[in-house]
């Protein structure tokens, strides 16, 4: 089963491209502003512009191949489509310096943006397991004790793409715990690049020390 859904009746095939794109663009912003990419740093947009377009482009393409007998058929367009994107998404991070960021930390978020490549990796396995309150608390206390740039740097990172609602999530009343309001971060915002690679490379200093520290090795080991 698709969570797609379109935000109109089709009628044309037009129409059934621009349902396609809007959907794919819901998906793919979350993965980008969630990728913490210091060159995407203010060009999100561009690069959700181009995973949407390259996407669409792949997708019509093997209709096309399907269409005379050149490739299978495809059984789920949505569904292609979303696997299309997502590879392209994957290889445009592999061509980056990664950052770890646990905005993903939103069961929903997880879901779509923790990836299968770099599972070795110590801060990837981290972020798959951020799931238990225990961890939550540890990492709040943790987090709290950072020196003041690194944390932060770290908070901001993580109340940028995070969802605020009424009822605080598990993570937020982790960080209540501690007399941390993750609300009191989210409206920063970098005013220039040398700012915005400053901020990147603080924030990754900042995970980096985490993922090292005893306690959370723990979860991760």
């Amino acid at each position: 089963m698709t969570d797609f859904t379109l935000p109109f009746v089709i009628q044309d095939e037009n129409d059934f491209w621009l349902a396609l794109s809007s959907w794919l663009r819901r998906k793919v912003r979350r993965w980008v502003y969630s990728a913490s990419i210091a060159r995407w740093c203010g060009q999100e947009e561009e690069v959700i512009d181009d995973i949407v377009g390259e996407t669409l482009i792949r997708t019509f393409e093997r209709l096309q191949l399907a269409a005379k007998g050149k490739a299978e058929p495809i059984v789920s367009i949505p569904q292609f489509s979303k696997t299309t994107a997502h590879n392209h998404f994957i290889d445009l991070t592999r061509r980056e310096p990664r950052i770890l960021c646990f905005s993903q930390l939103n069961n929903a978020q997880m879901e779509e943006t923790v990836t299968e490549h770099h599972r070795a990796n110590v801060e990837d396995i981290a972020v798959d397991v951020l799931f238990n309150e225990s961890l939550f608390n540890l990492l709040a206390k943790e987090i709290n004790l950072f020196p003041k740039r690194q944390k932060l740097a770290l908070l901001i990172d993580l109340t940028r793409r995070l969802y605020f609602d009424t009822t605080p999530t598990l993570l937020q009343q982790a960080f209540l715990r501690v007399d941390v309001q993750l609300k009191d971060y989210q409206n920063f915002c970098p005013k220039n690049e040398v700012e915005c690679r400053q901020f990147a490379s603080l924030a990754s200093q900042a995970y980096k020390r985490l993922a090292q520290l005893p306690s959370v090795k723990r979860y991760v080991s």
